[in-house]
């Protein structure tokens, strides 16, 4: 048998499929294209293959290459760190929209309220008076609210058109010490009519010492002299120990005349010395006194008190607004994990 060879030689054909490969040059072209994987029996009229059928080996090649799967990249030996749980989550969402609410700090004292506003970095400091029939009355005396109507229309009046206010507001409220419970029911109701989301209700001791920054593992002595109440604290280990209060205040005292207060406070201190059977009334005293109120700034409060207890005694920073800048450093450590930010010392005073 005769054979030809067509183009490359790749294909070989029969004498009779040589004849008919003669017939013109679009036979040539389709044994080419069959060559290149055309499927076997699609070019001779005879249903026969195209030589031995190396063009269809060519295609299922090709085939199988297409099918194999691409080569994956390898693997980066640095493990990625696990997704946080569902609870992990939950925990952060409430963290981030209680740092995102709005949140108040009130000092809601005799003679003046001072109010903190979270985000604008001031404090507020007006008279604690309310207008009604034509005359002033005074909603909080010697300490205890007395007019919780007449205290909830200063604090509408104060702040309602100053500030915008939500039921997301969160607020933290200074009481004394002493007045237990019922104080903390009375101020709840008197917030009322700010719409708090939350009220946290923060002593006065642990507001001076949070906002003076004091060492809550060394005893410590606080002495809060107000307009109409003078309190004096023991704190050990941040807690209050001790605590005693009298009824005499800035206002009472005779003008560029401090002997009366002077002499309150250290009998007070003495009898705390004398009834405590512990070092640490001793303890707290030997560091000295910490001053708060209004009353520390008066220098000769400060000076006769030294003077007299014969130890160190220094006035808080800004002592007049310490109570509710430690406030809202509380009111901040609940609404957020993070430190506190520092709070200004100042306030601007508003009739």
């Amino acid at each position: 048998m005769n054979e030809q060879v067509i183009g490359d030689g790749a294909v070989g054909l029969s004498a009779a499929d040589s004849a008919a490969s003669c017939d013109g040059p679009e036979r040539q072209l389709r044994l080419r294209e069959g060559r290149l994987g055309r499927p076997a029996g699609d070019g001779a009229g005879d249903g026969g293959t195209y030589g031995d059928g190396a063009y269809g080996d060519g295609a299922l090649e090709r085939t199988a290459l297409r099918d194999e799967p691409e080569a994956q990249p390898a693997a980066s030996a640095r493990a990625l760190p696990a997704p946080p749980d569902d609870v992990s989550l939950r925990r952060r969402a409430r963290r981030w929209l209680a740092r995102r609410r709005p949140g108040l700090a009130i000092d809601l004292g005799s003679s003046r309220t001072r109010v903190w506003v979270h985000g604008r970095g001031t404090i507020l400091d007006v008279r604690t008076v309310t207008f009604a029939g034509g005359g002033a009355t005074y909603p909080v005396r010697r300490g205890a609210i007395v007019d919780p109507e007449g205290a909830a229309q200063l604090l509408d009046r104060v702040l309602a058109h100053r500030f915008p206010l939500s039921r997301h507001t969160a607020i933290a409220v200074t009481t004394p010490v002493l007045d237990g419970i019922a104080y903390r029911e009375t101020v709840r109701a008197v917030l009322e009519v700010l719409r708090p989301s939350s009220v946290v209700t923060v002593s006065t001791a642990k507001a001076i010492a949070a906002g003076a920054g004091a060492d809550p593992a060394r005893p410590l002595l606080v002495v809060d002299i107000g307009a109409q109440l003078t309190e004096v604290f023991l704190l050990v280990d941040g807690e209050v120990a001790d605590a005693y209060r009298t009824t005499l205040g800035t206002q009472d005292l005779a003008p560029g005349s401090c002997r009366e207060l002077v002499e309150s406070v250290a009998t007070t201190l003495t009898g705390m010395l004398r009834r405590d059977r512990t070092p640490q009334t001793f303890d707290a005293l030997r560091h000295g006194v910490l001053l708060a109120g209004g009353g520390a700034l008066r220098p000769e409060v400060t000076l006769g008190l030294s003077r007299r207890l014969r130890v160190p005694v220094r006035p808080a920073p800004a002592p007049h607004t310490v109570a509710v800048r430690g406030a809202a450093r509380r009111l901040q450590s609940v609404r957020s994990d993070r430190p506190p930010a520092e709070l200004p010392d100042a306030a601007p005073q508003l009739p």
